[in-house]
């Protein structure tokens, strides 16, 4: 799956490495709408959070699909994941709705967006 979404948006995709092994990505794809992107899933290692790795990430992701015009992007966040959501929020996301059931544990995500 994840090579799929890869190839389907190699420019929308990241990869953080430290010493040739790979301790956070960032997927990122399309959406229907035009210029909208999609981030699909951020993941840093656990012995590798709270060093901003996230932060760095996310900024060059929005860097790059500024570069590619794209006028907005979107996420789903758990609606208990309050420090993602926070970190989000930084980067001036706004919470759209939220979406029952949306992970397979039958949790709640918010959808999120950020316009240009």
């Amino acid at each position: 799956m994840i090579q799929n979404i890869y190839l389907a948006a190699p420019k929308l995709c990241l990869v953080l490495e430290h010493k040739k092994e790979i301790i956070g990505f960032l997927l990122g794809g399309y959406t229907a709408l035009p210029r909208q992107a999609h981030i699909l899933s951020i993941a840093i290692l656990q012995e590798y959070r709270g060093r901003g790795l996230g932060k760095k990430v996310l900024t060059h992701f929005l860097s790059t699909i500024q570069r590619l015009n794209y006028t907005s992007v979107k996420l789903e966040v758990n609606v208990d994941n309050h420090k993602a959501i926070k970190m989000y929020e930084e980067f001036n996301f706004k919470i759209e709705s939220k979406i029952r059931k949306y992970y397979q544990d039958g949790s709640d995500a918010y959808l999120m967006i950020k316009k240009e």
